[in-house]
């Protein structure tokens, strides 16, 4: 019955309150009017001098429900805490009375809500979030090619060839700029003391189509990715930069041995950047010179339409729809 009557209160009270105000108020009046009455005054007359006595009945009743609104408020606030306090203490109880239980059940919960919080990050990180530290992430995209072959039908391919790359980059009408790239994994040091690094290669105009910066140092640029691919430098992951350099501003000009090639670092990604993938970075190359840890270094991926295996990310033109 108590939680029912709460529940009424509830519901009922706030439009109680106003009117319980307006009786008391209409009290006041009817009683000084009996008392002008009583001193022979017309019941008309009274009426008026009682409510001229009284002072503007709007204003008064404002006032009043204002200050029963902000006691209820108080009243509330007090009744949630005490049984809040309640709740606490019935919880230690019970704690003492059965530690094992009660330990099971945390570890329960606390598990269930682990899974939930990693599973809502994950679903946040690849359908909500854009990509981190890419600027206008809703004019950038990837490009795929569609083939219709009479045996297959249509295949989609976000795999495509380097001459597929050259003829979006020099005659797509819809990109303002276009970027090659490929991402795999090969080693970094040599001996006993060698471990596997995920490598991004790729074309220096991919900074530039994402609109990212260097946390430090700079980006490699065109005249730094020759088709000879003779270009030794490096961008850097913030995790590779904390796990060699320990974030140090020293890292750039050092060296460090990836796959088969020696390259100096001359940049750091900012933190959480891998471009438009989730995979993690932790380097950048040159494509032309990364491209011979992947496929060779005879070249010979640039003057066939076989091999497919570079990815195109592109960014629209003012005014270009995705379609």
């Amino acid at each position: 019955m108590l939680g029912w009557r709460r529940l009424f209160e509830l519901v009922v009270r706030p439009r109680r309150g106003r009117r319980v105000v307006d009786q008391e108020i209409e009290f006041h009046l009817a009683a000084q009017a009996d008392d002008l009455i009583g001193r022979g005054a017309s019941p008309e007359a009274a009426r008026d001098e009682a409510v001229r006595r009284f002072g503007n009945p709007t204003h008064y009743r404002q006032a009043l429900v204002t200050l029963d609104r902000r006691g209820r408020r108080r009243r509330a606030r007090r009744e949630w805490f005490t049984e809040l306090a309640d709740d606490v203490r019935q919880v230690v109880r019970g704690l003492r009375l059965a530690p094992a239980f009660a330990l099971g059940v945390t570890v329960t919960l606390g598990l269930g809500i682990g899974v939930n919080a990693t599973m809502i990050g994950m679903m946040d990180q690849l359908l909500f979030r854009p990509p981190s530290h890419v600027v206008s992430p809703d004019a950038v995209v990837r490009y795929t090619l569609a083939q219709t072959f009479p045996v297959y039908g249509t295949i989609t391919n976000s795999s495509v060839t380097w001459h597929d790359y050259e003829l979006v980059r020099d005659r797509s009408a819809s990109l303002a700029q276009s970027a090659a790239y490929f991402t795999g994994e090969v080693s970094l040091g040599r001996g006993e003391g060698a471990r596997k690094v995920r490598v991004t290669v790729t074309t220096p105009s991919f900074f530039a189509v994402l609109g990212v910066r260097p946390a430090l140092g700079r980006f490699f640029g065109a005249d730094e990715d020759p088709v000879a691919g003779d270009s030794p430098v490096a961008v850097i992951g913030d995790g590779l930069w904390r796990r060699e350099f320990g974030r140090r501003p020293d890292a750039i000009g050092k060296e460090l041995v990836v796959g088969s090639q020696r390259v100096t670092v001359i940049g750091v990604a900012p933190r959480y950047f891998t471009g438009i993938d989730l995979d993690r970075v932790d380097a950048w190359l040159p494509f032309h010179t990364g491209a011979k840890q992947f496929v060779g270094p005879s070249g010979a991926w640039r003057s066939t339409w076989d091999w497919q295996w570079l990815k195109i990310v592109g960014r629209l033109r003012p005014g270009t729809s995705r379609e």
